[in-house]
Protein backbone atom coordinates (compact mmCIF):
# COMPACT_ATOMS: atom_id res chain seq x y z
CA UNK A 1 0.00 0.00 0.00
CA UNK A 2 2.01 3.20 -1.06
CA UNK A 3 -0.39 5.46 -0.01
CA UNK A 4 -1.21 4.81 3.52
CA UNK A 5 -0.95 2.03 6.08
CA UNK A 6 -3.40 0.02 8.88
CA UNK A 7 -2.62 -0.96 12.37
CA UNK A 8 -5.08 -3.11 14.34
CA UNK A 9 -3.72 -1.91 17.89
CA UNK A 10 -4.75 -2.51 21.54
CA UNK A 11 -5.18 0.86 23.62
CA UNK A 12 -4.24 0.29 27.54
CA UNK A 13 -4.20 3.81 28.33
CA UNK A 14 -7.05 6.86 27.35
CA UNK A 15 -4.18 8.25 25.20
CA UNK A 16 -2.09 5.80 24.03
CA UNK A 17 -3.21 5.59 20.42
CA UNK A 18 -2.79 9.29 20.27
CA UNK A 19 0.76 8.65 21.88
CA UNK A 20 1.66 6.38 19.24
CA UNK A 21 0.52 8.09 15.96
CA UNK A 22 2.38 10.87 17.34
CA UNK A 23 5.28 9.49 17.39
CA UNK A 24 5.30 7.35 14.88
CA UNK A 25 4.15 10.21 12.29
CA UNK A 26 6.82 12.48 13.26
CA UNK A 27 9.30 10.25 13.39
CA UNK A 28 9.00 9.38 9.78
CA UNK A 29 8.31 12.65 8.79
CA UNK A 30 11.76 13.72 10.08
CA UNK A 31 13.16 10.58 8.67
CA UNK A 32 11.43 11.22 4.82
CA UNK A 33 12.29 15.31 5.22
CA UNK A 34 16.06 14.59 6.08
CA UNK A 35 16.97 11.62 3.88
CA UNK A 36 14.59 13.52 0.57
CA UNK A 37 16.20 16.96 1.98
CA UNK A 38 12.71 18.08 2.34
CA UNK A 39 10.31 20.66 4.66
CA UNK A 40 7.42 20.70 6.24
CA UNK A 41 4.18 18.52 6.87
CA UNK A 42 4.67 15.27 4.96
CA UNK A 43 1.10 14.27 5.62
CA UNK A 44 -1.97 15.63 3.99
CA UNK A 45 -4.20 14.78 6.90
CA UNK A 46 -4.23 13.04 10.11
CA UNK A 47 -4.90 9.32 11.14
CA UNK A 48 -8.13 7.86 11.24
CA UNK A 49 -9.30 5.57 13.90
CA UNK A 50 -12.11 2.93 15.08
CA UNK A 51 -13.05 2.06 18.11
CA UNK A 52 -13.64 -2.05 18.01
CA UNK A 53 -16.12 -2.79 20.76
CA UNK A 54 -17.44 -6.35 19.45
CA UNK A 55 -15.57 -9.28 18.33
CA UNK A 56 -17.24 -9.78 14.78
CA UNK A 57 -16.04 -5.87 14.35
CA UNK A 58 -12.75 -7.19 15.26
CA UNK A 59 -12.66 -9.86 12.65
CA UNK A 60 -13.83 -7.52 9.87
CA UNK A 61 -11.15 -5.24 10.42
CA UNK A 62 -8.70 -8.12 10.97
CA UNK A 63 -9.82 -9.53 7.75
CA UNK A 64 -9.79 -6.26 5.80
CA UNK A 65 -6.38 -5.54 6.55
CA UNK A 66 -4.79 -8.71 5.87
CA UNK A 67 -6.71 -9.16 2.36
CA UNK A 68 -6.32 -5.28 1.59
CA UNK A 69 -2.61 -5.59 0.22
CA UNK A 70 -3.89 -8.56 -1.55
CA UNK A 71 -6.75 -6.65 -3.75
CA UNK A 72 -3.96 -3.62 -4.25
CA UNK A 73 -1.71 -6.16 -6.29
CA UNK A 74 -4.17 -7.35 -8.66
CA UNK A 75 -4.61 -3.87 -9.14
CA UNK A 76 -0.87 -2.96 -9.71
CA UNK A 77 2.11 -3.53 -12.41
CA UNK A 78 3.91 -6.55 -11.72
CA UNK A 79 6.80 -4.47 -11.38
CA UNK A 80 5.13 -3.15 -7.96
CA UNK A 81 4.51 -5.14 -5.39
CA UNK A 82 3.31 -3.44 -1.55
CA UNK A 83 4.73 -4.46 1.58
CA UNK A 84 2.91 -6.61 3.52
CA UNK A 85 3.34 -5.92 7.65
CA UNK A 86 1.41 -7.82 10.64
CA UNK A 87 1.80 -5.97 14.04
Amino acid sequence: MPTHFHLLVYNKKETGITDLMCSILTAYGLYFNRVHKGRGRLFESTYEASLINDEAYLWHISRYIHLNPQDIRSKTPPTHTPAIATI
